[in-house]
């Protein structure tokens, strides 16, 4: 008897209300260029939106727009655009096809964009490690784990930080090995592997 694997349900990002008024509201500077806009203004219809589903389709069509951007087109507005999405992505749980989405996204970017998406999602990984409560630990250990599989963090992102992390985790959880596996994991991908995209 074959099982079909159950496709994983697609849910919808939800930011506390001063967060998302945040991010809105850094999307809307204008007289930048016209290109770099018309992707804050996507990821602006894509923060007021409620339906997941159609919360996939803006951020594809964010991932089209970035992909033919050239450095003509560089903006600051951009940088709100990377932080706007890696915000986004480490709120979101690991099986989430959004967050495939915004993964496929931030690892898609023009060459010259690479570097300020890299620097945004250690920005946002940063914040998670030094904020969160120790009930988010699961989830920002899967995010780090993919993320330094699937971005060129090694040198960027391991750093004494990550390490203090790691520390305060193995000690509020003792006995989920789990942990040590995942880390021992993430330590030798962010040493090794030269890395091309993110996994999830």
């Amino acid at each position: 008897m074959v099982v079909k694997k159950k496709a994983a349900k697609v849910e919808a990002a939800v930011l506390d209300e001063e967060k998302l008024n945040r991010l809105i509201a850094s999307l809307c500077i204008s007289g930048g260029d016209e290109e770099a806009g018309q992707v804050a203004q996507s990821l602006q219809s894509f923060l007021q939106l409620t339906d997941p589903v159609q919360q996939v389709q803006l951020i594809k069509k964010t991932g089209s727009q970035l992909e033919v951007l050239t450095e003509e087109h560089s903006d600051g507005i951009l940088d709100a655009c990377l932080h706007t999405l890696s915000v986004v992505y480490t709120t979101l749980q690991a099986k989430n096809p959004l967050r495939r989405a915004i993964a496929s996204v931030l690892g898609s970017v023009p060459g010259w964009l690479q570097e300020r998406a890299n620097d945004s999602l250690c920005g946002c990984l940063s914040d998670c490690m030094n904020r969160s409560s120790s009930d988010r630990y699961p989830q920002i250990v899967d995010i780090i784990a993919t993320c330094l599989d699937g971005f060129p963090l090694g040198k960027i992102f391991f750093s004494i930080s990550l390490l203090i992390f790691l520390h305060k985790v193995l000690e509020d959880h003792p006995r989920q090995n789990r942990y040590r596996n995942s880390f021992s994991d993430c330590i030798h991908t962010g040493h090794d592997s030269p890395v091309r995209g993110i996994k999830s």
